[in-house]
């Protein structure tokens, strides 16, 4: 008997979004894992921000410990600030999905007076199952 094997290469998909949030239409058939980046400009006191996906209804929130470029990669299940590990600035919810083939409203928000750059990137790989 012959056995086959199919590999697909999926590119990487990107969205600029907004500090705010913005929209990630996603294709395939099974739910994709966003990396997005970020960068803190400012932590001020107390200040938190959450990254909320709402079409999936899930939501991560970061306690940064500083100022940098925050990467939240919920392929990898790792939380880094300027490469380094920052796993414990995270505060609560589970690492983000993208519903497969809609469009996956993202909303993004601080508390304290955090202060986000206006560029945040969402970056995935659409998935097939």
């Amino acid at each position: 008997s012959t056995v086959l094997w199919l590999r697909v290469v999926v590119s990487i998909q990107d969205e600029d979004l907004s500090n705010t949030g913005g929209t990630v239409t996603t294709s395939g058939n099974f739910y994709a894992l966003p990396k997005f980046t970020l960068d803190v400009t400012d932590d001020g006191t107390n200040g938190t921000f959450s990254i909320t996906n709402s079409t999936t209804g899930e939501a991560i929130i970061i306690t940064p410990s500083g100022t940098g470029v925050y990467v939240i990669d919920s392929d990898t299940e790792t939380i880094t600030n300027d490469a380094v590990d920052a796993m414990g600035d995270w505060t609560s919810g589970p690492f983000l999905t993208l519903k497969p083939n809609a469009v996956n409203t993202i909303v993004i928000a601080v508390t304290g007076s955090l202060v986000l750059d206006t560029s945040v990137t969402c970056e995935w790989r659409n998935r097939y199952k």
